[in-house]
């Protein structure tokens, strides 16, 4: 019965929201600019998600989100978008906010598509947990930390990338101060509690 609520309240609430989302997706300079900010927005919410699950705390994951994140920088200096602006699916926040939380209680592909590398970031995360519960350390000690570092990677190419392509020299600066910040608190968060095998 709960679920059957679920549902026709998800329904009813991305209905309303799809009415009220853009009608055109944004569209990026070229397909590597949108390929490398989606591999990234995919790997930050998959780090997130799995982060939650493996402290067993959202704050933990939503912090560590907040701390280590350029996505909000990145659509507001680079792409001129709000922040709650969905540049890949074109839903409106309220949907994606609902379909964070019905994903979080049912865990499993509830409205999600591979397009919206949030939602699908979440259920990968979700789906290695559940998957794995026999191997539960290895994923949050071995697996999570390889995650991690490709977050890193990911947000040094973020980084050299906007760097080459970006020509508005103090749209470029803003950037550049906010990604010093988010690389180096992540390399403060991996350095302080990363096993020493990585």
């Amino acid at each position: 019965m709960f679920q059957r609520l679920l549902t026709c309240t998800a329904l009813s609430i991305i209905f309303c929201s799809e009415v009220a989302a853009d009608d055109e997706l944004f569209e990026f300079d070229d397909q590597a600019q949108y390929e490398l900010f989606y591999d990234y927005v995919y790997q930050l919410n998959f780090v997130e998600f799995l982060t939650t699950d493996c402290t067993s705390s959202r704050k933990v994951g939503g912090r560590f989100y907040i701390t280590m994140g350029l996505t909000h920088e990145y659509k507001e200096i680079i792409l001129d978008v709000t922040y709650a602006t969905d540049i890949f699916a074109g839903k409106s926040l309220a949907s994606n906010l609902w379909g964070e939380l019905v994903r979080g209680i049912k865990r499993d592909n509830t409205l999600i598509s591979a397009i919206d590398p949030i939602g699908f970031a979440q259920f990968k995360a979700h789906e290695l947990i559940d998957e794995n519960k026999e191997i539960y350390e290895l994923v949050c000690g071995e697996i999570y930390w390889d995650e991690v570092l490709r977050l890193q990677t990911l947000s040094n190419e973020l980084i050299y990338d906007t760097e080459k392509r970006e020509k508005d020299k103090n749209k470029l600066n803003r950037f550049k101060s906010a990604s010093e910040d988010e690389l180096r608190d992540l390399k403060a968060f991996i350095a302080l509690l990363k096993p020493t095998e990585f």
